[in-house]
C-alpha cells in the first residue's frame, strides 16, 4: 500500500505539465469518437499515453469523463487513472478543470 504523500507525490509530478491534461483528453475524445464508445466509459489500456519518471519508472495514463457533456458549464469534470511499471495497481483522481 502506497502512503497518502507518496500518491500526492505521484500526481503533482504526473501534472506538474498542464499540457498533459489537454494531451489525454483529446486522446479520449478521438478514443470515443473512433470507436464510439461513451466518454463516461473508461478508454482501453491500448489507448493509454505513457509518460516517463526517473522515481517510478513508466507511468500508463488514462483519463475518462467524470459527469456527462452539459451537466456543468463552468468546468469540466475527468477521472484519470495510472499504472505504475509493475501494472498490477491501479491509482485514480479526480480533475476538475475550470
Amino acid at each position: 500500500m502506497i502512503k497518502l504523500e507518496t500518491l500526492q507525490e505521484l500526481w503533482q509530478h504526473v501534472f506538474k505539465d498542464d499540457q498533459l491534461i489537454v494531451q489525454l483528453v483529446k486522446a479520449h475524445a478521438a478514443d470515443c469518437a473512433k470507436n464510439s464508445i461513451d466518454p463516461l466509459q473508461e478508454n482501453a489500456d491500448e489507448n493509454a499515453i505513457t509518460i516517463e519518471s526517473s522515481k517510478w519508472g513508466p507511468i500508463k495514463l488514462k483519463i475518462w469523463a467524470a459527469t456527462a457533456l452539459g451537466d456543468n458549464y463552468m468546468s469540466d469534470a475527468y477521472i484519470a487513472s495510472a499504472k505504475l511499471n509493475d501494472g498490477k495497481v491501479e491509482h485514480r483522481c479526480f480533475i476538475k478543470v475550470m
